[in-house]
């Protein structure tokens, strides 16, 4: 996991769905449902920061999930949140300007 370049997410509960939905996301991750068990799973592989800067989500409809890219929109907050935990990890500062560091 300390080795991950790049990650692909999918909401899934442990012992049970191997894709699922969350309606009012908000309320998922605050009940500790599949958006918060996502990062919490995620967050050795994201220690290491991601080499490629991609996190993706859903990618098509499968068991629980029947509008992937609705479910993938939702979550955009959570993927940003992976990103900007991904970097505080490997140090990185927020720039306003994307290009300070060149």
């Amino acid at each position: 996991m300390a080795r991950v370049g790049h990650m692909h997410g999918r909401l899934a509960r442990p012992y049970g769905d191997l894709s699922a939905d969350a309606p009012v996301p908000s309320k998922d991750w605050k009940a500790g449902g599949p958006t918060k068990l996502l990062f919490d799973y995620s967050k050795p592989a994201l220690a290491g920061g991601l080499s490629s800067r991609v996190i993706m989500g859903e990618s098509g409809p499968m068991h629980l999930v029947e509008d992937a890219l609705s479910l993938d929109a939702k979550l955009v907050p959570l993927w940003r949140m992976m990103a900007r935990y991904a970097d505080r990890q490997v140090g990185e500062e927020w720039s306003e300007n994307p290009f300070s560091r060149w």
